[in-house]
Formats: structure tokens, C-alpha cells, sequence
């Protein structure tokens, strides 16, 4: 057994997981019980994101092997992987109760506390790690991970100068200083020292100059604060450093495009074409402009896409999405049932199929878009504590102004006329929202189970044993704001939740302020008119599938109006 075992380890230290599968599964045909050798297999297996077949690989080694920390370790990070923090819990506690004292334990059971909202959990962890023996001998790098672990947690409390306080003390030795430097600069946001988090998401682009994440951090954040003479230099200074690559010159034109600059992000496109002739983003980007200027050209670029990408879904709804402007419905509906093969979950592809059954007078659509059934409407009750959902909102709604503190929207969202919160809502130490998140979490529940869907629909076939949130923020709308038209791409269930409402919302129309369904962004809205409405209301909370195209009829108030919003995905 020695030489595949060697052979293993060496593989899964050399980063070649796949290699040391196939060496494991050989030996394991020989000797189908071997704990080490199911160890290390799982261990193969969740390098390579097949978290599932790992537990199963290292269920048969635990029971082979029982209480083997060797194997617990892996496992726990197994059920981590699967979403289920109460048995990876259970798993690292065995491990601390076996006299295991390592920084690793520490840290990964503070994190998988944090999967259950534990945060006060999670700082004890954090603090017991950073006080235990072991830290003694530990490399700095461990001693970083736990330091930068800690300051989130800490972040989430909203305690922020501690938490600052921890992630300066998690720069030394950390393996990781880009992501350590956007932890850094979101908590100096919340702190409202800007230009400090501007500086710090600068030295992180300067380390990693084409790390996008952080241009666009960086770059939305100057865009919010209204730091126009700032604005989109990082990326010509990280282009002088890297001048071959077209991720660059790419995501500086998206930008563009969205401002309306269309001879900018052509120039930017052209740019990133010119180095990567192949460029798949950067063909699409250049076809959208061109498609404002000629439309023969905006033809010809969009075709030369998908002949170059053919099995990219991103460029086939791209495509469609030129097509069904252009008035060829059955070539739109050709390509996105393409994209939807290839990405069954794909929200993008699953929205233009419902425009182009539309267009095309497919009886599908009613399938596919069924608002009057898939949006609903669930008006809540109070959280405990509270009498009624008035004083409730108004409460939450008055909390909420406070943290709004940009200058104006963002310039990658749909929101225009106010501004959106950049960091989460949900489980980030705001009290009265994670309060009504128990109320929200019941109604998902409900929205999820009374589904009158078959299981061969495409929001009915995600449907698993639970949900997680994977994001949620809240906008506040002033004079004459709206979302424009708009879906959730990263989603799968989608939400509007109204904490406040104004009352003399009524000047811009019967429906003023409303949410409407069914009429897509601005380059296609004429074509299609909205085919669902639902009026807002303080206290109500409004779901639906997050490829249901969706905006608000702009309104105009002395007040603002305030939401959460939030997506859901299946576990």
C-alpha cells in the first residue's frame, strides 16, 4: 500500500486532485475498506467540488475508522460544503472534545457557527483559538486567517473600529492581502472614512491588478461618493502593468456602456478585442454598441459571437436578445432554448424564452410566466415584540435611512433616483431586519411548498430541502425614483418587502410607484407591456421567480420610500 499512498499525497499536494483520484480509486479496488485511502479520496473529491461523493467516501471511512480525526476533519468540511452546519458542528466539537487544539479547528468551527447565524459563537471560537497554546507555534499565517476571521465577526456585530482593530492585526503574514484589503475598505465604509477605503481597495488593485472584484468595488464606490475625477483610473493604471490583457480594457467598457459613453466602451472594447481577437465579452460588448449606431454591423458582430463562442449561454441570450429587437422572434426563441440547455438554471436565458414565446404567440409563455399564480403577495404579520406592522416599519425604516450614506446610486444597479445599501442586510447585525427575516423566512417557506407547479417546470426542478439568502439589500427612492426594468440572474426566487410608502405617491399616474411584471429593459420595453401589477403597502412582502422581468412606474413624494430586497437559492 505504500506506493499508492505516496503516490497520493504527492498528487494532492502538487494540486493534481484528479490524478490522485484515479490513483485512489485503483487501490481502493484491492482494498475496498482502507480508511486512509477513503480519506484521502474524499479529501481528492472535495478539492474538486464534488462535496456530496466526498461524504459518502468519507462516511465508509468513518465507520472503518470510527472517531478518526483524520477523517472527521474532511468530513466536517464536507457538510459544510453541503449546507448542513449542525452535523459539521457536531463533527469539529468531537474533534476539540478529542484534545485536537489546532488554529484550522478553531477557525473552520467558528465558520460553520457563522453558517448558523451564531455570531457570538463564532467570536468565542475565534477568541478561544487566539488564546489557546497552539497559537504559540502556529505560522502567520494562521494566526492572520483567525485575526481577519475575527474582524468580520465582528463586522456583523457592527462593532467596526474592533473590527477594524482585528484586520490591521491580520495583515501580517496573511496569505490572502487583496481579499483581507475589501474586508479592510468595507468596514472603513461603514465607518464613513471613504477616501481611507478608497485607498485601501488602490493598494489591492496595485497588488492584483487584474483582481476585477476589486476595481469594481473600488471603482463603484468612487461612483456612489461622487468622486467623478477618480472615477475608472484603476483600470487605466493596472492596464500600464498589464498592457496584454483584455480583462482590463473589457470591464472598464461595461462600465462605460451602462454611463451612456457608447464611443468610450467601443474604443475599451476595441481595445480588448485588439489583444484578444477571440474575446467573447469583448465581441458581445462592442455588438451592443455598434447595435445603437448600425444595425447591419450590430448583425454581422453578434453572429461573428456565437460562431466564435457557440456554447457560451452568456453570448447565445445575447444574441437572442438582438434578434427579437430586430423582429425575429423564432431565431430568438432558437438561441435562448439553446443557452437553456446548456445552463438549465440560467435566469437570462429562461427570461428571453418567455419574450420570444411571447412574440411568437407561444401558448408556452403561459407556462413558463405565470404571474397571476408565481407572484405572490404576502402581507405580514408582526414580529414578536412588536403590536402591528406600522410601528414595526416605521421603526425599521427610520434605522435604515440612518445607513444610507452614498451620494447617489450605483452605477452597475437598476435603481435610479436614491441609493442602495452595498453591504448585506441579512444576518450583518441589524436587529430589527434579521427580526423580520423570521417572518420572511416563513413566507419563503410557504411560496416554496404551494407552488402549483409541475416538477418538470424550471423553478419547480430547483426545488430542493431548503433555501439560503444569497444576498439582500434595501434601497431607499426619493422624487421621482425607479427600479428600471430588470432580473435577478443570481437568483431563483426574488423579493420587494416595503417598510416604508409614501402617502402622495399618486401624481405620477394610477399607479405610481408600483411593481410591474412582464416588460423587459428599455431596448425591448415598447414591444411588450407589463402584464402584472401589484400595488405596494408598508408590511408587505411581494416573491417571484428571479427571471420574471421586473421594474417600478417612477412616483413623486416629499418622502422617501424604503425596501429590502433580497434573492433566495435552493440547498
Amino acid at each position: 500500500m505504500a506506493d499508492p499512498l505516496h503516490d497520493a499525497i504527492a498528487a494532492i499536494n502538487a494540486g493534481d486532485h484528479a490524478a490522485a483520484e484515479a490513483i485512489l480509486a485503483a487501490a481502493l479496488r484491492e482494498a475496498p475498506g482502507h480508511p486512509v485511502l477513503l480519506t484521502l479520496l474524499g479529501i481528492a473529491l472535495i478539492e474538486q467540488d464534488r462535496a456530496a461523493e466526498a461524504r459518502e467516501v468519507l462516511g465508509r471511512a468513518l465507520a472503518a475508522s470510527p472517531g478518526n480525526p483524520r477523517v472527521l476533519l474532511p468530513l466536517a468540511r464536507a457538510e459544510r460544503l453541503l449546507g448542513c452546519p449542525a452535523d459539521a458542528v457536531a463533527h469539529y466539537r468531537a474533534l476539540l472534545a478529542s484534545g485536537m487544539d489546532e488554529p484550522a479547528l478553531h477557525l473552520e468551527l467558528a465558520l460553520a457557527l457563522l453558517d448558523q447565524d451564531d455570531r457570538e459563537g463564532a467570536e468565542q471560537r475565534l477568541r478561544a483559538g487566539l488564546g489557546a497554546p497552539s497559537i504559540l507555534r502556529a505560522e502567520a499565517g494562521e494566526r492572520a486567517a483567525l485575526h481577519h476571521a475575527l474582524g468580520n465577526v465582528l463586522k456583523t456585530r457592527r462593532a467596526f473600529d474592533e473590527a477594524l482593530d482585528a484586520l490591521d492585526e491580520a495583515r501580517t503574514g496573511h496569505p490572502d492581502p487583496v481579499r483581507l484589503a475589501k474586508d479592510r475598505a468595507g468596514v472603513l465604509q461603514h465607518l464613513r472614512r471613504f477616501d481611507d477605503a478608497a485607498e485601501v481597495l488602490g493598494e489591492a488593485v496595485a497588488l492584483a491588478p487584474l483582481d476585477l472584484d476589486a476595481h469594481l468595488q473600488l471603482n463603484e464606490m468612487l461612483y456612489r461618493q461622487g468622486r467623478d475625477e477618480a472615477f475608472l483610473r484603476s483600470y487605466d493604471d493596472a492596464a500600464r502593468r498589464v498592457p496584454a490583457s483584455p480583462l482590463l480594457p473589457v470591464a472598464r467598457a461595461q462600465l462605460l456602456l451602462r454611463l451612456g459613453d457608447l464611443g468610450g466602451a467601443a474604443a475599451a472594447y476595441r481595445q480588448a478585442l485588439q489583444l484578444a481577437p477571440g474575446h467573447a465579452a469583448a465581441r458581445i460588448g462592442l455588438a451592443r454598441v455598434l447595435e445603437r449606431q448600425d444595425a447591419g454591423l450590430a448583425h454581422d458582430a453578434y453572429a461573428s459571437a456565437v460562431a466564435q463562442a457557440p456554447g457560451d449561454p452568456a453570448v447565445l441570450v445575447a444574441c437572442g436578445s438582438f434578434l427579437l429587437r430586430d423582429g425575429d422572434a423564432r431565431g430568438a426563441q432558437s438561441l435562448a432554448e439553446r443557452a437553456h440547455d446548456l445552463d438549465p438554471e440560467g435566469q437570462e436565458a429562461l427570461a428571453l424564452l418567455t419574450l420570444a414565446y411571447r412574440a411568437s404567440g407561444d401558448a408556452r409563455e403561459e407556462r413558463l410566466a405565470a404571474y397571476d399564480d408565481m407572484v405572490r403577495v404576502f402581507d405580514l404579520e408582526p414580529p414578536p415584540g412588536f403590536a402591528d406592522m406600522a410601528a414595526f416599519n416605521a421603526e425599521l425604516a427610520a434605522y435604515l435611512d440612518d445607513l444610507h450614506g452614498d451620494r447617489r446610486e450605483h452605477v452597475t444597479q437598476t435603481l435610479r433616483g436614491g441609493t442602495r445599501l452595498y453591504d448585506a442586510v441579512f444576518h450583518n447585525g441589524h436587529a430589527l431586519a434579521d427580526v423580520l427575516r423570521g417572518r420572511i423566512d416563513q413566507a419563503v417557506a410557504r411560496y416554496i411548498a404551494e407552488w402549483p407547479l409541475d416538477a418538470s417546470h424550471p423553478v419547480a426542478a430547483r426545488r430542493r430541502g431548503g433555501f439560503r439568502y444569497a444576498g439582500s439589500w434595501s434601497s431607499r427612492m426619493g422624487d421621482r425614483g425607479y427600479h428600471l426594468n430588470h432580473l435577478h440572474p443570481d437568483g431563483w426566487i426574488s423579493s420587494a418587502y416595503y417598510a416604508r410608502v409614501p402617502g402622495d405617491a399618486g401624481e405620477g399616474g394610477a399607479r405610481a410607484g408600483w411593481l410591474k411584471f412582464g416588460e423587459p429593459d428599455e431596448s425591448l420595453g415598447a414591444a411588450f407591456a407589463p402584464r402584472h401589477w401589484i400595488e405596494p403597502r408598508v408590511g408587505r412582502l411581494v416573491l417571484f421567480p428571479s427571471y420574471f422581468w421586473h421594474g417600478t412606474i417612477p412616483f413623486t413624494s416629499t418622502d422617501s420610500r424604503v425596501t429590502i430586497a433580497f434573492d433566495v437559492t435552493p440547498v
